[in-house]
């Protein structure tokens, strides 16, 4: 009888676990189906939107059906969540067998991530549709009848601002997915797709969270030069105030950076280190950008636009020369209209520096002894030109295009050549910070590192410098004791008698590259860190506290063809802990300079170390003389290095 019973249940188990499978099966296949046909549909509605001038042409008909496709394929991936559910999200939280719970902790946020998606989408959808549906009739209302013109665009953002939670979750998923798409060999090749369509997703929630607060908004998009480094990636050359109003693009101004001084009103002082290394008594919006924590020095660009333009700033959005050659590889060759030029990513600098050194219909600066200010304001009027082609080029791009857009701008993101801010709205600060665009100074491990170069030479020698970080931290009683070694070369070919300082247009923008480096150095570390030693200085070492990290600034001063290495040494007082299972462990962030390549030679020497219990991607550990990595600091890095006695 216990036979039977027995039988019985393995048999009701597999009729169970044939039915489960047959079940995920059929709605696999009708979800591969419903999602081949919405293709069809997207791609329709696509060639619509390609064939048209305005938006409001877009037909509310072909928009239903997009919805529909998107409904159908909605209620499969639903059920495939909900039959799956049950068994991938313990599978993925269990530790015996590692591999498989990567792989069901992927297809697990695989599902979550489209379905909040494809719902987000639908409801979006739903309000451009009933936005469409009302696009050209006229209300018979007493009084002058009004003609409702349909603003899709306004109305999407609206739907994807009240659908934000959902595409913050799906923004977490993709981003955790790309993070554990290297361990599973199939999902490999869709590592940098996870990551790309999570910082858009994070763009665009952070651009509807702006857009929505103020309908009509206006972003400050300050353009660097990084051949001549600040804190955010290079010296403010230019700006353009970009209006929207309802996320319609009504227009724009471009100026000399220099043209945003009114002096109108009272400026702040300037930080001390301008004040000390280049005479500066009062901080201009060119100098804005000072502070090491984009989001701090946004806050200050805002502030100075307001107060010498007399107009708010609801956003600001910064990028260097070396994204503008990432935007180019991806847009193409870009024609620029009155300049008989098109700008592709390999010219695109050389371009620039052209029609700075000859402006059109202006005064060269071979001849700026002549006529001086017709030199120095309209050496910038090309950026004008070069950005109204760039803008039109964005307005028209392809689904092709638009792919290697998103590709490009990733790419910029990660390597800090692309920060934005929005002051005073917490929750698109927040998603710029989730998407890594935001710029702070974020160094909350046991032993941090972030080392910030600015150019006080009135030069644009960056272009020329090689830089080289060597970090040794070794283990004593009470903490660390930490040595940082810096080592600068200036690649520059001429050679000078003597280092002068002091602002001097030369007569070519090369002849301003082939100078003495004079480089305002920041390292930032830990805020209990005490300064014990300091080599090969400048002058002297001034102390402080920034963004909440101890400060200590120098300045290096490197002739051309020549190198210089500058050293400190500190102590970081703080104990180390033993965890649960006995191992030691140090958490260390690399913080990188937005915009600045740097060399890096790490080592981490714990007293007493024998066995290595947590090593990091790229580290190695070498008995008796601890853990050691060497790159490149491009972008953000907090690794954590566990080991036993």
């Amino acid at each position: 009888m216990g036979r039977r019973a027995v039988g019985v249940c393995a048999a009701l188990v597999m009729v169970v676990v044939v039915g489960w499978g047959a079940a995920i099966a059929s709605h696999a296949l009708r979800f591969y189906r419903s999602a081949y046909a919405l293709g069809e549909r997207g791609q329709a509605v696509a060639r619509d939107l390609a064939s048209i001038e305005s938006d409001s042409l877009i037909s509310a008909t072909a928009v239903h059906d997009l919805r529909e496709g998107v409904g159908e394929v909605l209620d499969e991936a639903e059920a495939l969540q909900g039959l799956t559910e049950w068994l991938t999200d313990p599978i993925a939280r269990q530790g015996v067998w590692p591999a498989l719970a990567v792989r069901a902790e992927f297809a697990h946020e695989a599902l979550s991530a489209f379905v909040k998606l494809a719902d987000t989408a639908w409801w979006v959808l739903l309000e451009i549709e009933s936005d469409l549906e009302t696009a050209g009739q006229v209300n018979w209302a007493p009084g002058v009848p009004v003609l409702m013109e349909a603003n899709t665009l306004a109305r999407a953002a609206r739907a994807t601002h009240q659908n934000r939670n959902k595409i913050v979750a799906a923004s977490v998923s993709l981003e955790r997915m790309s993070a554990i798409a290297p361990e599973i060999h199939w999902a490999s090749r869709w590592q940098a797709a996870c990551h790309q369509t999570s910082v858009a997703l994070d763009g665009l929630a952070a651009l509807a969270a702006t857009v929505c607060d103020k309908p009509d908004t206006r972003v400050l998009l300050v353009l660097q030069n990084s051949d001549e480094v600040r804190a955010s990636g290079g010296f403010i050359s230019a700006v353009a105030i970009v209006h929207l109003r309802e996320m319609r693009l009504e227009g724009y101004q471009y100026f000399n950076s220099y043209d945003v001084e009114s002096y109108m009103q009272a400026h702040p002082s300037a930080p001390y280190p301008l004040q000390e290394h280049m005479d500066a008594s009062i901080l201009l919006f060119r100098d804005a950008n000072w502070a090491a924590d984009f989001s701090e020095s946004a806050e200050v660009m805002a502030a100075l636009y307001t107060l010498d333009m007399g107009e708010r700033v609801d956003a600001v959005v910064a990028c260097n020369t070396a994204f503008l050659t990432l935007l180019l590889d991806a847009l193409g060759p870009v024609p620029v209209p009155g300049y008989e030029t098109t700008l592709t990513a390999e010219n695109v600098v050389d371009t620039a520096v052209m029609f700075w050194e000859r402006p059109l219909g202006a005064t060269s600066i071979e001849e700026r002894g002549e006529d001086f200010m017709d030199w120095l304001n309209h050496r910038k009027d090309f950026g004008g030109a070069a950005l109204g082609a760039v803008v039109a080029r964005l307005q028209g791009l392809g689904n092709r295009s638009l792919w290697r857009f998103l590709q490009v701008t990733t790419r910029a993101v990660d390597e800090g050549l692309l920060l934005a801010w929005v002051p005073d709205n917490p929750l698109a600060q927040s998603d710029l910070t989730r998407m890594g665009i935001g710029g702070q100074v974020q160094m909350t491990g046991d032993a941090d590192l972030m080392v910030v170069d600015s150019n006080v030479g009135w030069n644009k020698v960056d272009r020329h410098i090689d830089r080289q970080v060597d970090y040794v931290l070794t283990s004593d009683e009470g903490g660390w004791q930490a040595e940082v070694h810096l080592t600068y070369t200036n690649n520059a070919s001429v050679r000078l008698s003597q280092c002068e300082h002091r602002s001097l247009y030369q007569d070519s923008y090369e002849a301003l590259t082939q100078q003495c480096y004079w480089d305002y150095v920041r390292l930032l570390a830990p805020a209990q860190s005490v300064l014990q030693k300091a080599a090969g200085l400048s002058g002297p070492v001034d102390q402080g506290i920034e963004s909440g990290q101890r400060v200590f600034g120098f300045l290096v001063v490197v002739p051309p063809g020549e190198q210089r290495t500058v050293s400190l040494g500190y102590h970081i007082p703080e104990e180390q802990q033993a965890s649960g299972d006995d191992a030691q462990r140090l958490t260390l962030s690399l913080q990188a300079q937005p915009g600045v390549r740097r060399d890096a030679r790490v080592w981490v020497r714990p007293d007493g170390a024998v066995r290595a219990v947590e090593l990091p991607p790229g580290w190695f550990f070498r008995q008796g003389r601890g853990f050691y990595w060497s790159g490149e600091i491009l972008r953000d890095e907090t690794v954590t290095i566990g080991w036993q006695d």
